[in-house]
């Protein structure tokens, strides 16, 4: 399979990926869990997160960084950059809409909570999950959809 074909798999695997556990940890960290509002959130980020892959070639940006920065494909620098990048692109968007709509529906149901500090705690906390699920998830995802980790994920 050509080369478009399998970055667009690994796109959708990791936009998957990312919005299954930022809708969880979101919704989990709400206090206010329900299933209901977990596939709705997973709906909204998933298609927001597919719309980013298809925008940002994040291999092309992170090979870009990675030269840039002279780090060695390879090295842990490298991957950490590389899950950096993933995270900052990936993650303002899908936690700003997940915050709206759970802010949308509190409102809703007469509860006032300002916007601002529900966004900017859940933006922290959904960075720091957008990091690890990203330096986890691509190297697995690399091996599978290009049999063996490409230079900036090994």
């Amino acid at each position: 399979m050509d080369l478009k074909k399998q970055s667009l798999k690994m796109s959708l695997a990791m936009s998957a990926t990312m919005s299954f556990f930022l809708s969880l940890i979101g919704n989990l960290s709400s206090g206010f869990f329900t299933i209901a509002g977990f596939l709705r959130s997973f709906a909204i980020s998933l298609a927001i997160s597919v719309f980013v892959g298809l925008i940002f070639p994040m291999k092309k940006i992170a090979d870009r960084l990675i030269e840039r920065f002279s780090l060695s494909p390879r090295s842990f620098k490298a991957r950490v950059l590389t899950s950096l990048i993933s995270a900052i692109c990936y993650t303002p968007l899908m936690t700003l809409a997940m915050v709206w709509l759970a802010h949308r529906q509190l409102s809703a149901q007469g509860i006032r909570i300002p916007f601002l500090p529900m966004f900017l705690r859940s933006a922290c906390i959904s960075m720091i999950a957008s990091f690890l699920v990203s330096y986890i998830a691509a190297p697995i995802y690399s091996k599978i959809f290009f049999k063996g980790p490409p230079a900036a994920m090994k």
